[in-house]
């Protein structure tokens, strides 16, 4: 018996038109995740960095900034590393006598910083290095901060920092014989001294002195934690010898008699700043 091809035609035709509709679901599946993943409506994958908000305690405390848009070079700061200290809704930018501050918070996505000026508070007089205004612009148009291995990133106005977390205590709480020992001034107020334009200082804990002696050239101190303050020397203590000295040796004595603060810095320095100064001493 002959069939008819009518009967034939559903047996033959039906994986012919499966193949067709399964594709068209399949396409149809990609294009909706694709206009999802567009429309920024898809899950943060649990491989993406985790975005930092206000009062993280995983971001508490003073980070020092080691790479401006992926480099170090960058930075172009040989003598010290700039620093910025994350406190609930406050972040504060250090850079010698350079700072600044932020009020930042997060809403949803969105990261956003206003200006925060504290009365009273004075910078040095010097202007803006190229890195100190890139890091600035980058909390003043901040977009993220995301936590990697160890650092943290920060995306905003066109740049990109990583930071690292310092020793807060070994920074907070310099020991008081901290200044013991021979250094060089590597800094006054963010202008670098060469090596051979550098000032030699001499420290026992209690003063810091320029020698030869008889020049008379020194200044008292005391050290209470992070506080630091210069003392008057006394009238009985002239200069009894004829030597000449630097001639920016008077600016380095005139920075600490109006610092108030003292602390380590990244390499192994000591940082003295306060009333608009900051001298950097590197030891000898």
């Amino acid at each position: 018996m002959k069939l008819s091809p009518f009967l034939l035609a559903p047996t033959l035709l039906a994986p012919t038109l499966l193949a067709p509709t399964l594709l068209a679901f399949a396409l149809f599946g990609c294009s909706a995740a694709s206009d999802a993943g567009a429309n920024g409506d898809r899950s943060v994958s649990s491989d993406d960095p985790p975005i930092m908000a206000p009062n993280s305690p995983d971001l508490e405390g003073t980070w020092q900034v080691v790479r401006l848009d992926g480099s170090v070079e960058g930075l172009q700061m040989p003598s010290h590393q700039p620093l910025v200290t994350f406190s609930g809704n406050r972040i504060h930018f250090q850079s010698q006598c350079i700072y600044s501050d932020w009020i930042w918070s997060r809403k949803g996505a969105a990261t956003s910083t206003e200006p925060y000026y504290e009365p009273g508070t004075a910078m040095c007089a010097r202007g803006l290095s190229n890195s100190e205004t890139a890091i600035q612009n980058a909390f003043t148009g901040l977009k993220s901060i995301t936590a990697a291995t160890g650092e943290l990133v920060i995306e905003g106005g066109g740049h990109r920092l990583q930071l690292r977390k310092t020793d807060d205590t070994a920074q907070a709480q310099p020991p008081a014989d901290l200044l013991a020992g021979e250094w060089l001034v590597a800094a006054l107020d963010g202008r670098a001294f060469g090596q051979t334009a550098a000032i030699a200082l001499k420290g026992d804990g209690r003063t810091l002195l320029w020698e030869p002696s008889c020049a008379g050239q020194y200044r008292n101190y005391q050290i209470e934690g992070s506080r630091f303050r210069a003392l008057p020397n006394p009238d009985t203590i002239r200069e009894v010898c004829e030597i000449g000295y630097p001639p920016e040796l008077p600016q380095v004595w005139a920075a600490l008699a109006a610092a108030d603060r003292i602390s380590t810095t990244p390499i192994g320095g000591v940082e003295i700043s306060g009333g608009g100064h900051s001298v950097v001493l590197q030891r000898f």
